[in-house]
């Protein structure tokens, strides 16, 4: 590292808040060289781990992920209240529906005949937004576009979004908790 870094990215996992504890304590932290951070530190987690109040803020992470919505957060709550940072949770329950949609298209659970209608289940037919919705279709044997947390990302032929959405959090200012009011959104396409 050079002696006076212009910025810092820290591109860890659980190892991050010690890495972080030991620059704030060289006289490089985030409150005197400006951080970022990626999808496996950034969050509320990271700071708890923190001793130093307000050391974060400002300081700002990208992860996988679009704006959730409060209906989604509070559903997650409800499950975990302990629940601090909600990484992957839109994808994941995405995952979970398309795969769900998909067996009941193939009629089976057999993996070889379910991943033949991933793809399809996300692109092409009538579009519905919710499981409750697209389960009648599949069932009627509907052609169904699940549009669901993520929004619309119609897998291509290869299996694969062909858009994508990521968050820019950043934590507030004078705290190390991620202000989701400064949160950004940007979607990306495949093509």
């Amino acid at each position: 590292m050079q002696a006076k870094p212009d910025a810092i990215l820290y591109i860890t996992f659980d190892e991050g808040a010690k890495i972080l504890t030991r620059a704030i304590e060289k006289g490089i932290g985030p409150d005197k060289v400006p951080a970022y951070f990626v999808d496996g530190n950034v969050g509320n987690s990271l700071g708890d781990k923190i001793k130093k109040p307000g050391v974060l803020g400002g300081s700002k992470g990208t992860q996988p992920g679009t704006k959730k919505g409060p209906d989604f957060i509070a559903k997650l709550k409800a499950i975990d209240p302990k629940l601090k940072d909600f990484n992957y949770s839109d994808s994941s329950y995405d995952a979970v529906v398309i795969t769900a949609l998909a067996a009941e298209v193939a009629k089976t659970d057999d993996p070889a005949a379910v991943s033949k209608q991933i793809n399809d289940v996300t692109r092409g037919g009538e579009v519905c937004k919710t499981f409750a919705a697209c389960l009648p279709l599949a069932k009627a044997g509907k052609d169904l576009h699940y549009e669901g947390i993520l929004g619309d990302i119609s897998f291509t032929d290869k299996g694969e979004p062909a858009k994508g959405s990521y968050e820019i959090l950043q934590y507030g200012k004078g705290t190390n908790k991620i202000d989701m009011s400064l949160t950004k959104y940007q979607v990306v396409s495949a093509t």
